[in-house]
């Protein structure tokens, strides 16, 4: 198998240039790397295997469309710029999809043995003694999309299914995303979106023994505030587009109160500027989402009120 590597990345070139360092290393050789607005000084990023560095228009799930229409692999694997991997990464996701009782796989996610276990926190027991998750299950999705954290997962060898995968680190089929994109009005969680897509028609799995490090640098990126809004929205987009019912609309409702309230509950107990404004950014994050239904102009607005945060 051919495998395209995109990565999407903007102002980070120490990050990239550790990654690209890692897949000069692997062990399987037949890959190309697609950098998407990755430039520095207006020069491309240099590397010892074979990479395209491709502009695209602001947005990450714009940035995804752009390597993902210019793949051609027969594998497509979205990395993060601030992932590691070992050699043998490459190799192992093309074993595990060449396995015959993994044909009917459209995507594969590894292990981050980095922030990987974590443990279930007092905000994820609430969310399920109010009812507005699914399960506490790792890797659990509802139509909805209304997701639990893979990361909850403990190590273990083999693969196990999952309802979505993260977006540091995805590995598609050729022809499990074929006229699939991401949804470009999704400001946060399009990664979520776009497999929540091939989840639909294919199984999703982790595997235990596919291994990489994901550091989650913050250089470059969006401050607590706007990044809270930015989920925020992606989920409010999520329910915008799923929503078919009164009982649907009462169900979303239902899950924005929950939310206010376990802010408010934190807020009670740590009385603060801080967590009084992330309680109204949240709530503002999925109403503009909610809102958004059919709209890409969106996109604008999410600019400005992230410049206001």
């Amino acid at each position: 198998m051919f495998v395209s590597v995109i990565v999407c990345t903007v102002r980070r070139p120490a990050l990239v240039r550790a990654l690209l360092d890692s897949l000069s290393a692997q062990t399987w050789r037949g890959f190309e790397i697609l950098l998407v607005g990755a430039e520095e000084n207006g020069e491309p990023i240099e590397c010892g295997a074979p990479v395209r560095v491709l502009g695209a228009p602001r947005g990450l799930a714009a940035a995804r469309n752009v390597g993902l229409r210019s793949a051609a692999g027969d594998l497509i694997c979205f990395l993060d710029d601030d992932v590691l991997l070992p050699p043998t990464f490459l190799a192992e996701a093309v074993r595990l999809l060449e396995q015959s009782d993994l044909c009917d796989v459209g995507g594969l996610t590894g292990y981050d043995t980095v922030n990987y276990p974590q443990s279930i926190s007092p905000r994820w027991r609430l969310r399920r003694w109010l009812g507005v998750i699914p399960s506490l299950r790792p890797g659990e999705v509802d139509r909805f999309g209304r997701n639990v954290p893979i990361s909850f997962l403990q190590p273990f060898s083999g693969c196990r299914d999952v309802g979505w995968l993260p977006g540091f680190c995805q590995v598609y089929r050729r022809e499990a995303v074929s006229g699939i994109y991401c949804d470009e009005a999704v400001i946060g969680g399009d990664d979520r979106d776009l497999s929540m897509q091939v989840g639909r028609q294919w199984r999703l799995v982790i595997s235990g023994d596919l291994q990489l490090q994901h550091l989650q640098d913050v250089q470059g990126r969006f401050s607590p505030l706007p990044q809270l809004w930015r989920v925020a929205y992606g989920m409010g987009r999520s329910f915008s587009k799923t929503r078919r019912s009164v009982a649907d609309t009462l169900l979303i409702w239902r899950y924005l109160a929950a939310e206010l309230l376990i802010d408010l509950l934190v807020w009670i107990r740590r009385p603060s500027m801080l967590n009084l404004r992330t309680a109204i950014t949240r709530q503002r994050g999925y109403l503009a989402g909610l809102g958004s239904a059919g709209s890409i102009e969106m996109r604008g607005l999410a600019g400005r009120c992230q410049t206001t945060e």
